[in-house]
């Protein structure tokens, strides 16, 4: 099976915080297991190729499937992010002027507020080339980031709103679980300004998330609306997923809540967000559904829908 390198870049960039501290830059290493060697000799040789593309076109690439897709993408900070661990893990030269230049073809979208996936672009490709040059124009762009994010924040609701309203989905102010990765941007952000409104949003966000997005049995929607002028849950939904909205889990939706929550302990200490985080991870290891080799299925609930697998899951 082809394995483009954009599942490497997913895999990877689910790890952010492993760049937390700058010292760690160059990779100190002693024995690396072959699998991770081969892994990035493959992620060299198709980055460089998908690089001299993105230099041609302008354009990020997001799959196999789907190719090259403009600056607006949601993925499309995954691409200068992987340059960036790719520099990490060579300490090459090469790769840090590759990062550098196609993150900087990301810099317009630092006040694109269409819709709540800036975190995942602008902290993918601006969050990582600072924790690891320092370089403080990034730290401008990453704190006007996370204002453009906050722009889709409501008082009212205490949540962060993720798509537009939509008539044909009923959907009022729509919340997805993929929301809880951006909070990073904002933490980010924070600790960077000492701007106390952004944390207030993040940690506000994840309690709200916290308490309406997950059921029971610590499996979650894709989709929750609200009430906009109440914040009352109206709806579980799907997007992504099955669409059996009393039972979809959608299994990369789970592994955003798991490392969003993680990284809302990380940031804050607070050890509710632990637990929460430790609920969601004993739900997926010991769903039934897992496969052996432990890449989930596209919906943990019904496998027999959809034989596809998620690796970024």
């Amino acid at each position: 099976m082809k394995r483009p390198v954009l599942l490497l870049a997913l895999t990877l960039l689910g790890c952010q915080s492993i760049l937390t501290a700058r010292q760690m830059h160059p990779l100190q290493v002693k024995e690396v297991p072959a699998w991770v060697a081969n892994a990035f000799t493959v992620a060299q040789t198709q980055s460089e190729a998908m690089y001299n593309e993105v230099m041609k076109t302008g354009l990020l690439p997001r799959s196999i499937q789907r190719g090259l897709q403009p600056k607006t993408d949601w993925t499309a900070g995954f691409f200068p992010g992987t340059l960036w661990y790719l520099y990490t893990y060579t300490g090459e030269d090469t790769w840090k002027t590759r990062a550098e230049k196609a993150t900087a073809l990301m810099e317009g979208e630092q006040n694109n507020a269409f819709d709540h996936d800036i975190g995942f672009k602008m902290y993918s490709c601006f969050g990582n080339g600072y924790l690891l040059t320092g370089n403080k124009a990034y730290r401008h762009i990453i704190f006007r980031s996370a204002k453009t994010l906050t722009s889709r924040y409501s008082y009212k609701t205490g949540l962060i709103m993720s798509w537009e309203p939509d008539v044909k989905r009923d959907w009022l102010f729509p919340v997805i679980i993929d929301n809880m990765i951006n909070l990073e941007l904002l933490m980010e952000a924070y600790k960077m300004s000492g701007d106390t409104t952004l944390r207030h949003i993040a940690v506000s966000h994840a309690d709200k998330t916290m308490k309406y997005h997950y059921r029971k049995n610590m499996s979650c929607p894709h989709v929750v609306d609200y009430e906009p002028e109440t914040g009352a849950m109206r709806k579980y939904d799907w997007n992504n997923g099955s669409d059996d909205t009393a039972h979809s889990t959608w299994s990369r939706g789970q592994s955003w809540g798991l490392y969003g929550f993680t990284m809302m302990y990380r940031e804050t200490g607070d050890r509710k967000y632990l637990q929460h985080a430790e609920k969601i991870a004993d739900f997926l290891l010991s769903h039934p559904n897992m496969p052996e080799d432990m890449i989930p299925y596209w919906d943990y609930s019904a496998p027999e829908r959809s034989k596809m697998r998620d690796a970024s899951a």
